[in-house]
């Protein structure tokens, strides 16, 4: 995949010029990953309708439920929920709800690229939907799991030579490879 050297506009803060230089695809079919993460830095960065051309673009991309689907898409939905929420694009972040909690059913606790958790996620979308009882539960959930960073990490617990009982039993069901009991 190519990539373009095209500079932004002075206002843009070094940093994020310097990650938007680097992951802007050339062609308009790049991967979605790439994709979600400018359209999650233009969306933060106030850049609206840049934002929205950016997601329009791969939106054939994100996953199809109840159908296989590739690390991106599903990295691509996690972007868009999070940037359709900051843009106010609250009936198209609601749509992706049912779409972030399989996510979720799948096994992932966090977004691979920045470690957001999926639960936060589900909230977000769950907001833009309007399901109170759903919103909560979510955002109950990323608390809980963000309370015990060896559930985000994998690390303490699940990665024990010899995991006590205790262990196990806060490690259980957070990770597929965690001890078992």
């Amino acid at each position: 995949m190519g990539l373009s050297s095209r500079a932004f506009p002075v206002d843009v803060p070094t940093g994020a010029r310097r990650h938007v230089d680097v992951v802007r695809p050339k062609a308009q079919g790049a991967a979605g990953g790439h994709h979600g993460r400018l359209f999650l830095i233009h969306a933060y960065l106030g850049n609206r309708s840049t934002a929205i051309e950016l997601i329009e673009q791969p939106r054939s991309e994100l996953p199809v439920l109840g159908r296989a689907n590739t690390a991106t898409s599903w990295g691509l939905a996690a972007a868009a929920v999070e940037g359709l929420t900051v843009v106010d694009e609250d009936e198209q972040a609601a749509v992706l709800y049912d779409t972030t909690v399989d996510l979720g059913t799948n096994g992932s606790l966090v977004r691979s690229w920045d470690y957001r958790l999926v639960a936060t996620l589900q909230g977000m979308s769950a907001v833009c939907g309007r399901y109170r009882d759903r919103t909560e539960a979510h955002f109950e959930d990323a608390l809980r799991i963000a309370r015990v960073p060896e559930i985000v990490t994998g690390r303490a617990a699940c990665s024990e030579e010899r995991p006590t009982a205790t262990s196990r039993s806060r490690c259980r069901g957070t990770r597929r490879w965690c001890a078992p009991s």
